[in-house]
């Protein structure tokens, strides 16, 4: 399997812990804002927003896992840094688009503390089991 497809895969299994996180995370920081409620209520409207949510921010994670694998991050420590790193650049342009969907309950605020330590939490897990699931897969064989 190439190194795309594997970062692709690993990415999925990421993104599936990062969903499956962001409610224990959001009970603890006492915040409602989900990623996979943003993305969803992006894509669609009325009861829908939960699997559009959860199919949009699985893909994301697989072309994340696979631009990530493609540049040779592969270590739980890189994969982590890199993410922290789109969280800083993604914060402002959730926030952007929030601003074009006022009163969604969900929508990211620059000044929310909380809502930023979770969206690094739960990037920081995508990381990890990003990472951990990338070592695991088989790597090419030809």
């Amino acid at each position: 399997m190439n190194a795309v497809t594997r970062g692709a895969l690993a990415g999925v299994v990421g993104a599936a812990a990062w969903a499956g996180t962001e409610p224990v995370l959001g009970r603890m920081l006492r915040t409602r804002y989900t990623d996979v409620e943003y993305t969803g209520r992006l894509v669609t409207h009325g009861r829908a927003w939960h699997a559009s949510g959860v199919a949009a921010h699985t893909a994301v994670g697989a072309a994340l896992g696979a631009a990530m694998a493609s540049a040779g991050v592969a270590d739980v420590r890189r994969s982590i840094g890199v993410m922290q790193a789109e969280n800083a650049l993604a914060w402002p342009c959730l926030a952007l688009l929030a601003s074009l969907r006022a009163g969604s309950p969900s929508r990211p605020r620059l000044g929310d503390a909380r809502r930023f330590v979770q969206c690094a939490a739960v990037r920081a897990v995508y990381a990890s089991v990003y990472a951990l699931s990338l070592q695991r897969l088989p790597a090419r064989t030809d």
